[in-house]
């Protein structure tokens, strides 16, 4: 029976062992537990360039038909298979009011298909899969957009009907303050014998008195030490060893979806890891495996291998559905920061989807850094079959829109390889990049197409590199879509045009705001297109906001010698103090101002967020930003006339390693910054956002300066408070969260 209440719906209802909760919480996001969800999809490319594959749902099928669009799925068309792909809410039930049949079934709400889908969960390699059961209700009200259901402690459940004829992707919803909440209650006999409702407990997982939920009580209540955890780990029931892992490990960093945060301070707790080490060898449970592949991304980045290496010489998981990729998600910024170690262990590795992305990984660099992959490549001559299949096929997907590639040394030998003579086809076309190059045309095709966006992108790079005819034209036609303009935008800024630069500042706010530092960098690059940027500063059309110009800008905008741009600055942006008395006024006064009261009311975690986007580009501090400048953490912070001095006239004392290089090229480009390293065929300079790598065929002077590359006038577009703020964050004796 179906009736419509107004009382709220309450939290999941589990068992005594908590097996479900473990389900739901440990083996991955909601939407992978949801049959027919492609939550990922939906917003496209991950923004970690080194995800090469998805984790699937977990169900084994698919609730509309895949041979078509899943916008197909609409309007009943997918009735047959379950109502359509996209699923909210979710519910595994274990009120025990209704009848055995649906007990431990996951339920979730089918928007498209107006009912409610229902699953049964089953252990399959180191996870669970979803199989599909018959649909538990179909409303026949068009109106209805289920977006949650859950059991309230009287064994019933509860269902949020959001009330509208909109849907995802749908803005023309015509009842956005309507809602209803429905009882679904159950009155068959079989209830009677459980219709006493049970004590409320939130959250419900503690409300039974099995292993788990007495473990998560002594945990809440601060009641358990590591010693008991660890011995938890020996613990007979696999769950109890996966709670183990995760209560041990809950406080420590977790990486964000681009890897280690930059303030993660780890623990030290050898004794754990060991730990970790000994069941990743031992150890038969797959779901104990995937937790410590999780465990990875909450470890520092240098210990990682040694507990992935032995979940990967686990060979009886090798084709598991989850584990692989769950080991090399936490493996992803060791390929970054230590690939020498990542082609070492490539060898040990027994699943050859992992050795595939370690490959590919580690010949995305060869351009930087070629030994990795030599390494990799003179191994791989031993390896088995399978795994150099897998080698053959990472460098393939690695390559995948370059227009030419240095070739590694063991690669003639590679070729003669067992995997590589079955695929000759690979094989030509690695060859053909290690010699003459891919055709310009095929390149054009693949900007232009579906591919994957990482490989768009190589391939417009490789465009750029090779300087086509048609260039200026390609990149003009991409400024529109943001996942890949700021890479034309690096193409485009090879032209010195004044349209070019007037629409690259026309269209800044159709960056993404990440790539936003790095357009501002190429219209200071040229004074045709420092011009542009001037006029947009603060316009009212379409403008570039005067906070988003630094310091650093407006002095290469000076070092153009330029009389109009340089008055122009001053109106559109300010002035910089040139002479030592007027950088000597403004540390006087500065400093009148900042006085300890003032200071003492400084919001230092704003701050910190000041620091990161106006000094972090070249400074470290407590070991987040960059090495460009010196460290300021064991500066003398604590003293503000050290700082003033230092911020307003940052070029009285200049270190010879830290002096400010102008390089001029043969294109009528400037750029400003630190010369990293030259050899005879390049040189990296570092600006204030990015390495580039410049030809020294196209390098037409390079003047290093007695200057700072960190400019006067720093806090030029930052108002009192702010000062005030950045300060006082400097002054800090510790890092602070941020707001």
């Amino acid at each position: 029976m179906l009736t419509h209440g107004t009382v709220n719906p309450w939290g999941h209802d589990w068992d005594k062992n908590g097996e479900l909760f473990f389900i739901n919480t440990v083996i991955g996001h909601l939407w992978h537990c949801i049959p027919g969800a492609h939550f990922i999809e939906s917003f496209g490319e991950s923004p970690n360039p080194l995800v090469y594959e998805r984790l699937d749902m977990i169900a084994d099928h698919y609730h509309y038909d895949r041979n078509g669009s899943w916008t197909e799925s609409r309007d009943g068309a997918a009735n047959a298979l379950g109502g359509g792909h996209a699923h909210i809410g979710m519910m595994v039930y274990q009120g025990k009011r209704w009848p055995t049949e649906y007990h431990n079934k996951l339920f979730t709400l089918n928007m498209h298909g107006l009912r409610c889908n229902v699953e049964t969960l089953e252990r399959e390699g180191a996870g669970y899969v979803g199989r599909h059961n018959p649909d538990f209700l179909i409303c026949q009200d068009p109106f209805f957009r289920g977006i949650e259901i859950s059991t309230g402690p009287d064994g019933d459940a509860y269902v949020l009907d959001w009330s509208d004829t909109g849907e995802c992707h749908d803005h023309s919803g015509v009842h956005r303050t309507s809602g209803r909440i429905y009882k679904i209650h159950y009155d068959g006999s079989e209830a009677t014998n459980n219709a006493s409702p049970r004590a409320f407990t939130k959250p419900a997982c503690l409300a039974g008195d099995g292993k788990l939920p007495q473990l998560w009580k002594r945990y809440l209540a601060g009641d358990l030490t590591t010693d008991q955890l660890h011995e938890s780990l020996r613990d007979p029931d696999e769950h109890v060893r996966v709670w183990a892992i995760r209560l041990l490990t809950d406080r420590w960093p977790l990486d964000t979806f681009r890897g280690p945060q930059p303030d993660a301070v780890y623990p030290d707790q050898p004794a754990t890891i060991e730990s970790f080490r000994q069941l990743a060898k031992d150890d038969p449970s797959g779901l104990v495996l995937l937790a410590l592949a999780s465990t990875l991304q909450r470890l520092p980045v240098d210990q990682r291998l040694s507990l992935a290496q032995p979940l990967l010489s686990r060979d009886e998981f090798a084709s598991d559905r989850d584990l692989p990729a769950m080991i090399w998600f936490g493996l992803m910024p060791v390929a970054n920061q230590f690939p020498d170690q990542l082609a070492i262990a490539a060898a040990t590795c027994d699943y050859p989807v992992v050795t595939k992305w370690m490959t590919r990984a580690l010949a995305s660099q060869a351009d930087e850094n070629l030994a990795p992959l030599e390494t990799v490549l003179a191994k791989a001559t031993s390896f088995s079959h399978e795994k150099q299949l897998a080698v053959l096929n990472g460098l393939s997907e690695a390559f995948k829109g370059w227009h030419k590639a240095p070739e590694p040394a063991s690669w003639k030998a590679f070729s003669q390889s067992t995997a590589a003579r079955d695929n000759p086809d690979a094989v030509r076309e690695l060859d053909l990049l290690f010699g003459d190059g891919r055709a310009l045309d095929e390149l054009r095709q693949i900007v232009r197409s579906n591919a994957p966006l990482q490989t768009r992108k190589s391939a417009l790079e490789s465009l750029i590199k090779a300087k086509p005819d048609d260039l200026r034209r390609t990149c003009e036609s991409l400024l529109d879509q943001r996942e890949i303009n700021a890479v034309a935008a690096r193409g485009l800024s090879q032209f010195d045009d004044p349209k070019v630069g007037e629409r690259l500042a026309q269209m800044y706010r159709r960056f993404q705001p990440n790539d936003r530092p790095g357009l501002i960098e190429i219209l200071v690059s040229r004074p045709s297109f420092a011009n542009a940027l001037l006029d947009r500063i603060d316009a009212d059309r379409n403008p570039i906001p005067r906070g988003d110009v630094t310091a650093f800008h407006a002095r290469q905008i000076l070092g153009f010698s330029d009389p109009i741009l340089s008055e122009k600055l001053a109106q559109r942006w300010g002035t910089l103090r040139d002479s030592p008395a007027d950088r000597r006024q403004a540390i006087d006064a500065m400093k009148a101002s900042m006085t300890p009261n003032v200071l003492a009311d400084a919001d230092v975690t704003q701050g910190r967020t000041l620091f990161n986007k106006t000094c972090s580009q070249c400074h470290r501090l407590f070991g987040e930003g960059e090495s460009i400048g010196p460290d300021l953490t064991g500066a003398q912070r604590s003293s503000l006339d050290y700082l003033l001095e230092n911020i307003l006239d940052p070029s009285a004392v200049v270190g010879k390693d830290h002096r400010m290089s102008i390089v001029l090229l043969d294109d009528g480009r400037v750029f400003n910054g630190l010369i990293v390293s030259q050899n005879d065929k390049t040189l990296v300079i570092q600006t204030q956002t990015r390495k580039e790598t410049l030809s020294q065929d196209a390098v037409e002077q390079i003047r290093i300066t007695p200057l700072s590359p960190m400019p006067d006038g720093l806090l030029t577009t930052l108002s009192d408070d702010q000062i005030r703020d950045l300060i006082g964050y400097l002054m800090s004796p510790t890092q602070v969260s941020l707001p």
